[in-house]
């Protein structure tokens, strides 16, 4: 496609409700007519830039941990265009995912192991649960 046929860019910077740049977030610029999206982060100051975009009608979702997704829809570009499109993030709900692959035995498993071994040897096994108070 030829350099003439498109738009010049989206850009913008990423803050947080403090109005402080946000660095590392994902950018996901998508052409609602043709489905292409362009996925960029955004820098250490904030800032981030889909350069050489076709003319369209565009959607932007900006995503990172930590933070409400936000999405902006109905951005129109047409040929030689740059439109700037600031985002405030929200903090929000921040979730943990733990993925395990691979174990090497169950706690049960474990806990039988121990209590067999520790009859034979006469002795009691007792299991402790410690809790720490979370720091705040």
């Amino acid at each position: 496609m030829s350099r003439t046929g498109h738009a010049r860019e989206i850009t913008g910077v990423v803050n947080d409700q403090a109005r402080a740049a946000v660095p590392g977030a994902t950018i996901t610029v998508t052409n609602i007519d043709t489905n292409r999206q362009r996925v960029v982060t955004s820098s250490g100051d904030g800032v981030y830039a889909a350069p050489t975009l076709a003319p369209g009608n565009y959607r932007i979702d900006v995503q990172l941990s930590g933070f409400k997704p936000v999405r902006r829809e109905g951005i129109r570009l047409s040929t030689g265009e740059k439109a700037r499109i600031d985002f405030d993030l929200v903090v929000g709900d921040v979730r943990e995912q733990v993925t395990v692959t691979r174990m090497r035995r169950s706690f049960a498993q474990d806990r039988q192991s121990w209590d067999r071994r520790g009859a034979r040897a006469g002795r009691a096994i007792a299991v402790e649960r410690l809790y720490r108070p979370c720091d705040t």
